[in-house]
């Protein structure tokens, strides 16, 4: 057809109403064949000259405006843009004009309309079909109508009535018929449509091949994945395309299950496979590629079903995370602090060497360990009071301290911080984090504390430590309802022993005061250095004076006892007052202050004794 014709009768933008006009133009036809009839009619005397010319003319108008509708768009407006029900209504109404002039030949245009209803029921729904049926009856009924007041010569009502009883019974029967087709047609229309959106739009490719491995089907997306178009695929051999590293496992694949569907029937058998494939380019692109078997309702026949997908992409994604993972775990490997990760349960499942080294285990011996396995039952609760608060709050932890045993019994002090560990879903799945050894930092910190509140020289508490031990004697000496006692001790003769012996010489007989003055109570109680060469005892348990007697006589003879320093001998005495708690008061403060009153009354009685602040 001449393309400017073609161009006339149809639009070149939209291919649904071109295939809308290709129908119209094919109904058109078969007006053209009623013609051909009518004429035959007209030439043997069975049809009237009016009513022959009159239906051409009715005939060239309705296709002509028909025409015009469908060319111009205005069709598209309507419900049915196909015009179906419009159409056979029409084709109807001069089927029946033609039926009220054709005399004898009546049954011959009946049966073209039974012929026109045989279209409907592939085009018309059941309910426009009905309605077009009811229209057919009503008038067919206004033939015989006329014929009865106007030409009832030669008219067999009898066989008219018959007809028309006949074709309500074949129309009830075109109905129910037409509409279990129509929506037969329906069905397969979706479906094929919802087919048709998803192989077009996916950008998955979909292959159907024979068993002689013939494609017979490919999707349009083979363009984007491929470039090629699928006619060109239709026509390639197979496994043309293929890179030769992936051609021998795609072969062995694809016979394999070959193979298997020949032998299983009623399994379901699919292979999945990584494959490498040229572009039209000549580029070779990483594909993903399922093989499956489908068959036939008899489950005779079978063909192959592949699906082919890019993964290029997340084949540089992997290799891209392969390395970062490398190099994070290089670094990881070479930094002094420790690493580590645990499950929820709290058992290892990754340390770096640092942290293996700092539990005095190798790696592999690590990994499935607990944490509670390397610390004190204290330790452990404190550890996980941590770990669950950073579970429930996702924040990480602040530097937290943490006593671990080392393997060999060794305990180390580290430093951690923790984490909260979650998988791609934003589930937590366990904890991370970075350790690292404070045991010098932690020595040094307690060596300072004790320096804090120890003599240096003695390492005796110092008055500070004193007061705080004193201050939870008196309460629990309240608690207990029992007595407890404060004793100042001043050394008689220290300042003779610096001066004839020298300091070198004082310091050693303080040190051997210390000790003795410690042999001189329990566990229980605290001996201080709070002056040079004065000291506190703070005996608890006291039930009655008499105790705190025998304690003060002990530290007397004890200390009295001569010091054998450098070859020479140290002489010193003792002269120490006493203070009780409650008799002589409550008061911290005012404990110490009378015992040392007390002990400044035997100094001017006599020294090298003990006395109490109130006469016992």
């Amino acid at each position: 057809m001449n393309k400017s014709i073609k161009a006339l009768i149809f639009p070149t933008d939209d291919p649904k109403q071109v295939l809308r006009i290709s129908r119209f133009l094919m109904a058109s036809a078969a007006y053209f064949i009623c013609a051909v009839l009518c004429t035959f009619a007209y030439i043997a005397g069975f049809v009237t000259k009016e009513a022959y010319f009159g239906w051409l003319a009715a005939a060239v108008s309705i296709n002509i405006v028909l025409f015009v509708v469908f060319r111009t768009g205005l069709n598209q407006r309507m419900a049915d843009p196909s015009l179906t029900a419009l159409q056979m209504c029409s084709a109807i109404v001069m089927v029946m004009y033609v039926m009220m002039f054709a005399n004898e030949t009546r049954g011959v245009f009946l049966l073209i309309y039974v012929v026109i209803l045989l279209f409907g029921i592939f085009r018309l729904d059941t309910r426009r079909f009905l309605y077009v049926s009811i229209f057919t009856l009503l008038t067919y009924g206004g033939v015989i109508v006329q014929l009865h007041l106007y030409r009832p010569q030669g008219v067999n009502f009898s066989m008219e009535y018959l007809q028309w009883v006949v074709l309500a019974g074949v129309v009830i029967l075109f109905s129910v018929i037409g509409g279990h087709i129509s929506g037969l047609r329906n069905k397969i229309s979706k479906d094929r449509s919802t087919i048709q959106r998803l192989t077009d739009n996916i950008p998955d490719v979909i292959f159907v091949f024979d068993t002689n491995l013939n494609c017979t089907y490919v999707s349009p997306s083979v363009k984007i994945l491929l470039g090629y178009e699928p006619e060109e695929v239709l026509k390639q051999k197979p496994f043309d395309g293929i890179t030769a590293s992936s051609l021998d496992l795609t072969i062995r694949t694809v016979s394999e299950i070959i193979e298997l569907a020949k032998t299983q029937q009623g399994e379901d058998i699919s292979r999945t496979i990584e494959m490498k494939i040229y572009r039209k380019d000549g580029i070779a692109i990483c594909t993903e590629m399922k093989f499956a078997i489908i068959r036939d309702k008899q489950k005779k026949s079978f063909e192959i079903l592949a699906v082919m997908r890019d993964i290029s992409e997340r084949k540089k994604m992997m290799e891209a995370i392969r390395r970062g993972e490398e190099k994070y775990r290089t670094i990881l490997e070479h930094i002094q602090e420790g690493y580590f990760e645990v499950d929820l349960k709290g058992d290892f499942t990754f340390c770096n060497d640092s942290m293996a080294r700092l539990t005095g285990c190798t790696s592999e011996e690590l990994i499935g360990m607990n944490h509670k396995h390397f610390t004190t039952k204290e330790t452990a609760e404190k550890v996980f009071q941590e770990f669950n608060n950073v579970l429930k709050t996702g924040e990480p932890s602040r530097g937290f301290e943490w006593l671990i045993i080392r393997k060999d019994q060794t305990q180390r002090y580290i430093e951690a911080s923790v984490t909260l560990k979650k998988s791609s879903s934003g589930k937590p799945i366990g904890f991370e984090g970075m350790v690292r050894d404070v045991t010098e930092r932690k020595l040094i910190e307690e060596q300072i504390k004790h320096l804090a509140t120890h003599d240096v020289l003695t390492d005796l508490p110092t008055m500070r430590l004193a007061k705080d031990r004193l201050k939870m004697s008196i309460s629990l000496a309240q608690r207990n309802k029992t007595m407890m006692a404060v004793m100042f001790i001043d050394l008689d003769g220290f300042k003779e022993v610096n001066d004839t012996l020298g300091h070198d010489a004082g310091d050693y007989v303080l040190k051997q005061v210390a000790d003795r003055l410690l042999s001189c109570v329990r566990a229980s109680d605290t001996v201080a250095r709070v002056g040079g060469d004065e000291f506190l005892i703070i005996a608890n348990g006291i039930h009655v004076p008499e105790n705190a007697e025998q304690i003060a006589r002990k530290v007397i003879g004890v200390v009295s006892q001569p010091i054998n320093y450098d070859g020479g001998q140290a002489v010193v005495g003792s002269s120490i007052g006493i203070a009780l708690c409650p008799n002589d008061g409550q008061d911290m403060d005012q404990l110490i202050k009378k015992a040392d009153d007390a002990m400044y009354k035997i100094k001017k009685t006599g020294k090298n004794g003990y006395c109490f602040i109130n006469p016992q």
